[in-house]
């Protein structure tokens, strides 16, 4: 496709010479701008004809005619003016500091050409950011399409080759369906790069994600083996929440390029985002051993080790972070990297570069205050920000924590759903703070609302089944913990730490015989016809091992596995 030409006309005599450089530094400086435009300026012009017909000229030549002006129209402006809506240009009209006073600049603007209100600007930058997003969202207008953008199967990823992708390629879009999209967006004369450039555009501006990807994945039915499609795809499917989609598109990235330092940093960001930071690392690192001056990989390390509350290589790569880019980012993990190590003199001194009536430092030093056990300090800290209108979650769920420490049960549970109205809350996030009333509480009743919405949001999250039993174990509740285990057994058969919940409970209630045969099953699928056994110990003392169960029933346990177990063999069974 051919740049559309773009016509600069502007007052003359000196005028405006601030705003025509900043349109230019804006047009060589912009890369979906140079894809898409090329830029004529009023001051470049050299013909020898008189200056208004040699505009004019050029206006008739053009795509697009962008007027800025002050307050006097001008004859030439006026001229150009009516040669393009002669042509039926596309024009745009901006007044620079206008008062609106001439007669000829009242009919000017009051006609109907322009392809979007004229605005009063007094500020070069503030016009030329207008100018910028005038053309930015005309070229939307020119390839958006009302298109039904879903695949045939909802969600799914098409790996099919074809005549047309020599190797396969880990698809949204089916070929055909690609085929189609490009013929409706009529897109086939864009270039590689504008159709890149395009993409960026949908989702600045509109957010359509959809469309941006459809036009990345037709970009590879060209060029399949093209590293910054695959990068990019990655990035919106990403955010589409299509993960391992998104993994795979990085790892193709990194075969077609084994020195791709982005790839392994967008890696690194997915294995953050999943909370495998140990995977993050690794990935991070890589980034690092490739491109030993990439800051964000050094800051995003400093988060990892933070959030795997390693002292010594948080407060290492925090220093690192912050020795490179002074930010708020890097104050924040170097402050949270102090605090980790318990040096609350070093974190408070770094807490004063921060403005002290931003919500970032009264959050930080809400956290600081929590972390010295100052929990009604903290908790007023935290009621200030809510009361200014801020709620985040992770400060949300610290007055959580704060209620607990300060043995307010009730409260803590009345303010979490609050939270829960709020938030989106995760089968993860509601085992780990059902825990924390467990871990500091020792037992809660209220505990187990969490653990029991954990396993309703997956029933396979055995952690929670597990906090569940320990929980209701502590709280006497051996029925109901009985219940609990023959429950994730069904799913997890050979659970040690299920069989061990029951084995307790059975204890505490004196169903000896129940135990027994409980434990002589259990251990009779594990083992099978032959058993060894070190092996047998290993189990038995796995499931008794909070049990309290005497020694002399132990050894009858084992000694009554034996003997069951030479019977079977004898039998044949």
């Amino acid at each position: 496709m051919k740049k559309l030409q773009v016509f600069l006309s502007s007052a003359m005599n000196g005028e405006l010479n601030i705003e025509r450089e900043l349109i230019k530094f804006l047009f060589n400086n912009d890369h979906i701008l140079t894809e898409f435009y090329e830029l004529f300026a009023i001051e470049d012009h050299s013909s020898p004809n008189k200056i208004e017909d040699a505009f004019c000229s050029e206006v008739a030549n053009s795509d697009i005619v962008v007027f800025v002006f002050r307050a006097q129209l001008r004859d030439a402006v006026l001229k150009e003016y009516n040669t393009a809506r002669e042509k039926n240009r596309l024009v745009f009209i901006y007044l620079a500091n206008s008062d609106k006073k001439e007669e000829k600049l009242n009919d000017f603007i009051s006609t109907e050409i322009f392809k979007y209100d004229p605005g009063f600007y007094s500020q070069p930058q503030e016009l030329c950011n207008k100018i910028k997003n005038d053309l930015l969202r005309d070229l939307l207008n020119i390839y958006t399409k009302e298109i039904h953008l879903l695949p045939e199967k909802e969600n799914s990823i098409y790996t099919k080759k074809s005549t047309l992708t020599p190797q396969s390629i880990y698809r949204f879009f089916s070929i055909d369906r690609l085929l189609n999209i490009s013929k409706e967006l009529e897109c086939d004369n864009l270039s590689i790069d504008q159709l890149i450039s395009l993409s960026a555009l949908f989702i600045d501006y509109n957010a359509n994600y959809k469309i941006a990807l459809a036009l990345l994945e037709l970009a590879l039915i060209r060029e399949p083996s093209n590293w910054i499609l695959h990068n990019n795809r990655g990035l919106i499917l990403e955010t589409i929440g299509l993960t391992n989609a998104a993994l795979f598109s990085y790892n193709k990235v990194i075969e077609l390029d084994k020195t791709n330092d982005t790839a392994y940093y967008n890696l690194g960001g997915i294995y953050f985002s999943l909370a495998n930071y140990e995977a993050a690392i690794n990935n991070y690192k890589k980034a690092l051993d490739l491109n030993p001056h990439k800051g964000n990989a050094i800051a995003q390390l400093s988060a990892c080790y933070l959030k795997l509350e390693d002292k010594v290589e948080s407060l290492n790569w925090a220093k690192k972070a912050f020795d490179l880019n002074k930010d708020e980012a890097a104050i924040v993990n170097l402050i949270s990297a102090f605090v980790l190590n318990s040096n609350f003199e070093d974190a408070m001194k770094f807490l004063n570069l921060l403005n002290n009536t931003t919500v970032i430092y009264k959050n930080i030093l809400s956290y600081i205050l929590y972390k010295q056990n100052k929990y009604s300090e903290s908790l007023d800290m935290i009621n200030e920000l809510f009361d200014s209108g801020f709620m985040d979650i992770e400060i949300a769920e610290r007055k959580f924590y704060i209620l607990i420490h300060l043995k307010m049960e009730s409260d803590s549970f009345e303010w979490f759903k609050e939270i829960e109205k709020t938030f989106p809350i995760t089968a993860y996030d509601y085992n780990n703070l059902g825990y924390k009333y467990i871990d500091i509480l020792g037992k809660s009743k209220f505990a187990n609302y969490f653990f029991r919405k954990a396993v309703s949001i997956d029933k396979n999250l055995l952690p929670a089944w597990q906090n569940l039993q320990f929980n209701l174990v502590s709280m006497g509740e051996f029925e109901l913990c009985i219940d609990t285990c023959d429950e994730v057994l069904k799913i997890f058969p050979y659970d040690k730490g299920s069989m061990g919940n029951k084995t307790t409970a059975l204890v505490e209630l004196g169903r000896f015989n129940e135990l027994f045969e409980f434990n002589l099953e259990k251990m009779m699928s594990v083992v099978g016809n032959s058993y060894d056994e070190e092996k047998i110990k290993d189990i038995i003392e796995e499931s008794f091992k909070n049990a309290g169960v005497a020694k002399d029933l132990f050894n009858d346990l084992l000694r009554n596995f034996y003997e069951l177990n030479k019977i079977k063999n004898k039998s044949g069974v």
